[in-house]
């Protein structure tokens, strides 16, 4: 496709070319200078005409190479077309492990979690049961859905990834949006615990997508408790171990003021490749941002 400049941008265009053109000339008339200098020491004074002698390979060299070199750049200036710096590939902007959602705030995730901030830790936590299934040789109690089938032991944050997946956090700005409407409902995917593997009773949605999205909001917002596979409605003693400041809202809510861009741009990779390279390469940003009603304009998900 041929990119058509607006006027200004041809304007400026014009201004770069010309101060290059320019700068050339400068250029080219000191070597000319140089070259012209030589030649005129070397024809008009005994001491350069002995001098060409001793060095007519050297002289030769130089002064057509001048020329030669004048003639080059020249050209190069004449046939000189802007490139595109700043223009990108659609696949590099979903590609981008740091792209907030709008008007989403990026800051780092601290290793150690606090009464009132998740941290690493925690988020490992989260995956602690999971892993544990995984580990010890129960990967059936990590499956979501009967058909369809997803296994949560593919989401799991744990202490070998959790400094590359969770590094960083975006936070949603307070004056842009009221926080508490941001929160997801368990009940959007959950009409009761989930506690039997390889079944879709209990599901709201039972497309793979759905199943998909509910195992990262599992993993990043707790959900797991190592007797039902996801909890739709955990007990204040179960949730004031693992999350900050629990409380009503957070054991029947996923927090959507917070979600982490490594994480969802990890999995995205991954179904990507797992795809033959086909399909969206945006596909947990974009459910978790249809999910929370939050735009993710830099993902590709409005």
């Amino acid at each position: 496709m041929l990119y058509k400049m607006t006027d200004d941008t041809d304007k400026y265009t014009k201004q770069l070319k010309y101060n290059a053109f320019m700068g050339t000339i400068a250029i080219c008339a000191v070597y000319a200078i140089i070259a012209l200098a030589m030649i005129l020491y070397i024809n008009l004074t005994e001491q350069g005409k002995a001098l060409y002698s001793d060095l007519k390979p050297f002289a030769l060299t130089f002064i057509f190479g001048t020329l030669f070199i004048i003639m080059v750049v020249t050209l190069m200036v004449v046939y000189w077309e802007p490139e595109q710096a700043t223009k990108k590939e659609i696949s590099d902007v979903l590609r981008n492990p740091l792209s907030c959602p709008d008007y989403y705030t990026l800051e780092d995730v601290g290793s150690n979690g606090t009464a009132d901030i998740v941290g690493q830790d925690t988020l490992v936590d989260f995956s602690s049961n999971i892993k544990y299934n995984k580990d010890t040789g129960r990967p059936d109690y990590n499956i979501i859905g009967a058909t369809d089938q997803v296994d949560l032991g593919n989401y799991i944050i744990d202490s070998d990834n959790s400094n590359i997946v969770a590094h960083h956090k975006c936070i949603a700005n307070t004056e842009i949006y009221n926080t508490n409407p941001l929160n997801k409902l368990r009940s959007d995917f959950l009409t009761d615990d989930y506690a039997t593997a390889e079944t879709d009773t209990n599901l709201v949605n039972t497309t793979g997508i759905a199943k998909k999205t509910l195992a990262s909001f599992t993993t990043m917002y707790g959900g797991n408790n190592g007797v039902n596979i996801i909890s739709s409605n955990l007990t204040e003693s179960e949730y004031y171990g693992s999350y900050p400041l629990a409380d009503s809202d957070h054991i029947t809510k996923y927090d959507c003021s917070t979600v982490y861009p490594e994480y969802l741009a990890q999995l995205d990779a991954k179904e990507y490749i797992n795809n033959n390279e086909t399909g969206p390469q945006n596909l947990h940003r974009c459910e978790w941002a249809k999910a929370c009603r939050v735009p993710w304009t830099s993902a590709g998900c409005s």
